[in-house]
């Protein structure tokens, strides 16, 4: 710490005696006297410095540097400190591209918070105000021996004023940040948004945030899967236009989970941590295993269009229904996994039998169908491989309702169908 600390002040030194001969220039001294006149034109340069040196810190030191010299007036550095918080925003928007939502919102909400705080700052500038506050706070005037600390200290000031300005507004600048960053219609986001990897010395907060990123999983696989079911029971085809990119960000987020639980599991864990980790990996497995079946549905209900297969007005209600229990098993299994509700995974248990019933009730209806000539052949290969894609669905939610019935330690619960012990 000491040597960096005393090679930051190397470099400060190196950078007074390079700016030293500036202030014989007059020429700059012109360039800088404007600077005093046009505050405006002081943001400006501040912007253009941060931003070509990618660093305030930088731009800080070069002002320091230069009132140092004596080549620039403690007035006039105050807009380009100002104009510096402007141009150190572009860092967390260069960061942001490529990112998740939440990323670009939270670069636009730092861009808002310092642009429009150097606007409301501007005014006191203007007026003088703001040097009499820091002459107030700095007892006696500026000189070039102490006007280094002068910058210094008007850099901290307007950062904790703006803050605290700001603080009562979080809520509108977050409003506004969402209205300047909207969600695309239809746009999926596809990476992780709880998986942080700063967390994973943390053990406890680390696997809350992988399960609230299984959680968002499932109700992409389920928002997948209702699309690629009223496709098919519609015979809708625009319904089926997501499903492809829902069923890729279910893909992604299978593998970024798991590798953030394998990373986790070579930490410190407590036996208890440890034992869950199986768990939660088999259950992104069925949830991404849901996401797939999706797909297959979508594909069905292209060919029963492309190819004009009609369904009997029976058929499709029977499908309504068993698709109905299904809809209400994803949902209690989203219940179940949020809040660690065995009870919540019981039920998930009892309607997974259910689910089984229509599978044999509808199978059963449609060789009746086939025997009154009311189906035809390729329409009930169809119906049929639909119903038992269903029933895939339903083995897939009950693996995952009996790892939180065993408490998330594969305790076998009472009672379980005979396949999926």
């Amino acid at each position: 710490v000491l040597l960096g600390f005393g090679i930051l002040f190397i470099g400060l030194s190196f950078m007074k005696d390079a700016f030293g001969p500036l202030k014989e220039s007059q020429h700059v001294r012109d360039i800088f006297t404007a600077l005093s006149d046009n505050p405006l034109l002081g943001v400006l340069v501040g912007i253009i410095f941060t931003v070509v040196l990618q660093s305030s810190s930088a731009t800080i030191a070069i002002v320091q540097v230069l009132a140092f010299n004596g080549v620039i007036s403690f007035p006039a550095a105050i807009p380009i400190i100002l104009g510096d918080n402007i141009g150190t925003t572009i860092t967390a928007q260069l960061a942001a591209l490529n990112t998740n939502l939440a990323a670009k919102r939270t670069a636009m909400s730092h861009t808002l918070f310092n642009v429009l705080g150097v606007a409301y700052m501007l005014v006191f500038v203007y007026t003088g105000w703001f040097v009499k506050a820091i002459n107030f706070i700095i007892p006696g005037a500026p000189t070039t021996s102490n006007v280094m600390f002068y910058i210094a200290v008007s850099h901290s000031a307007f950062n904790i004023t703006n803050t605290i300005v700001f603080l009562p507004f979080v809520g509108w600048l977050e409003k506004v940040s969402t209205l300047l960053v909207p969600k695309k219609k239809g746009a999926i986001e596809a990476g992780p948004q709880y998986l942080e990897k700063h967390l994973l010395n943390t053990p406890p907060i680390a696997l809350e945030q992988a399960k609230r990123e299984i959680m968002r999983m499932l109700t992409l696989a389920n928002t997948s899967i209702s699309s690629a079911v009223k496709g098919f029971i519609e015979d809708d085809t625009a319904a089926l236009k997501p499903v492809s990119g829902i069923e890729e960000a279910v893909d992604n987020l299978q593998s970024e989970i798991t590798q953030y639980l394998v990373e986790l599991s070579e930490k410190d864990l407590s036996s208890e941590e440890s034992e869950e980790l199986p768990v939660l990996i088999h259950s992104v497995n069925d949830i991404e295993r849901i996401g797939d079946q999706s797909e297959n549905i979508a594909e069905l209900a292209q060919r029963r269009t492309e190819e004009k297969l009609a369904l009997s007005d029976e058929a499709i209600k029977g499908l309504k229904l068993m698709w109905y229990e299904l809809s209400s098993m994803i949902i209690e299994t989203e219940e179940a996994l949020q809040a660690n509700s065995i009870e919540k995974a019981q039920n998930v248990l009892g309607r997974e039998d259910k689910i089984n019933r229509f599978q044999e009730e509808l199978k059963e209806g449609h060789v009746d169908r086939l025997n009154r000539g009311t189906c035809s052949l390729k329409a009930g290969v169809v119906f049929l491989d639909f119903v038992d894609i269903l029933e895939k669905i339903g083995d897939h939610l009950t693996n995952i309702a009996q790892g939180i019935i065993g408490g998330m330690r594969w305790r076998a619960p009472k009672a379980t169908s005979p396949k999926n012990t």
